[in-house]
């Protein structure tokens, strides 16, 4: 028995009926997404900013570009492992999320402790890579490594 469909009320809520038993439509199958420019410059910019970042915690560690290896220093010890170590995980797009988070508390502990005791603003006492370095995390945390990463290799989701 077909229901009366003159009434668009009732097509509306039980959609159109059909007198013969064809099969239901089947959902479009998902393909791989195509990886665009921006996916590009995105990743580009995460493995750019995250090696250099990689670079401050070998030069804590290692003493490499001019720095002082951290021997007795717990603090620096400590810093560098977590630039280094996280700077790399962050470039290959391995634990973004998560990662990024850790450094994102530790670039505000920096700000916090070396650039508010002169005031808000961190041009003044050189806190400006804190700051950047800051946001960049954080952007990090909320969107993800992007397409061109080990995460999305791997078959994690962006989202």
């Amino acid at each position: 028995m077909k229901p009366d469909l003159q009434n668009k009320w009732m097509e509306a809520e039980l959609g159109t009926f059909h007198d013969d038993l064809s099969p239901a439509p089947t959902p479009p199958v998902k393909t791989s997404k195509v990886i665009n420019v921006g996916d590009f410059v995105y990743s580009f910019a995460r493995i750019v900013i995250a090696l250099i970042f990689a670079l401050h915690g070998a030069q804590k560690l290692f003493g490499l570009f001019g720095g002082l290896p951290a021997q007795h220093d717990s603090w620096r010890l400590g810093t560098g492992i977590l630039e280094f170590v996280g700077g790399v995980a962050l470039a290959l797009g391995f634990f973004t999320r998560p990662i990024s988070l850790v450094l994102f508390s530790e670039m505000a502990w920096v700000y916090y402790q070396a650039c508010l005791p002169g005031g808000l603003w961190p041009i003044p006492d050189h806190g400006e890579f804190a700051a950047a370095y800051c946001a960049f995390f954080l952007i990090l945390a909320a969107f993800g490594p992007g397409n061109v990463s080990i995460e999305r290799m791997a078959g994690k989701r962006r989202n």
